[in-house]
């Protein structure tokens, strides 16, 4: 990586490859870039992403440049010291992923207009750290299903219903949040699942009402006949929740 030229033009943001495959930016490189930019914006610099991976955000295609945008305040000798900061910084980022680095303060109108069209900006908003979250959450769900499937134990299985409940939780608070962008008031889980039903969002009507009494039985899995129920039913509703990811709209 390094950063584009000031005595050239940048190059135009890539445009989409119908070869490609379209996958899952890996979560530990969104988390990284949040970090990055937070502590990049308490420096007084600005971060961004644009191109291909902005227009597909949260995904990304296989092969396809990072493009990282940025404008930095300050003197000469401040914005030196910055952007030797924020290369090193992108140099550690957790991927082989080619990235450009571009000083935007720097491109011509031409590129800044098009580029603009799409951008992802730095740090993440509410919404999109909410889906990381979700994403995380589901996904240690599934490596402790995996787990008490194989061990049988009732460590394993607790673990698995721990991750459940954490998931709920930021489920409902996550479509509480998409689906009031959309016009609906979500005042608790029920009407948080109702609303993402209306929206098209959730296609199976009993999971999901399912996945509400189970996260009313969870509280009394202190005793073991609940928390063989209980445990159950995790793989289906965990199929459940993966599914939801997928159909959700894009965060803001």
């Amino acid at each position: 990586m390094k950063p584009s030229s000031p005595r050239e033009s940048p190059r135009m943001p890539e445009a989409f490859s119908p070869v490609r495959k379209l996958i899952p930016l890996p979560l530990q490189v969104r988390n990284y870039l949040h970090q990055v930019a937070k502590k990049q914006a308490r420096l007084g610099v600005r971060m961004f992403l644009f191109g291909s991976v902005a227009r597909t955000w949260p995904q990304a295609h296989i092969g396809a440049d990072l493009d990282i945008g940025y404008e930095i305040e300050g003197n000469r000798i401040d914005r030196a010291d910055r952007l030797e900061s924020l290369e090193r910084d992108i140099e550690a980022l957790p991927s082989i992923r080619p990235v450009d680095l571009v000083d935007f303060s720097k491109v011509g109108e031409a590129f800044r207009a098009q580029a603009l069209q799409h951008t992802v900006n730095l740090p993440m908003t509410l919404s999109q750290q909410q889906r990381n979250d979700l994403e995380a959450i589901v996904g240690r769900w599934r490596e402790a299903l995996a787990a008490w499937q194989l061990t049988g134990s009732d460590r394993d299985r607790d673990a698995a219903i721990l991750r459940f409940k954490l998931g709920y939780e930021v489920a409902w608070k996550h479509l509480q949040w998409l689906t009031r962008e959309e016009g609906l008031e979500s005042n608790g889980p029920r009407q948080a699942f109702e609303n993402a039903f209306r929206l098209g969002w959730i296609d199976d009507e009993v999971l999901w009402n399912d996945a509400i009494k189970a996260r009313n039985l969870a509280i009394h899995v202190y005793r073991e006949v609940f928390a063989i129920e209980l445990a159950a039913e995790l793989p289906r509703l965990h199929a459940g929740f993966e599914g939801l990811i997928t159909r959700l709209p894009p965060p803001r």
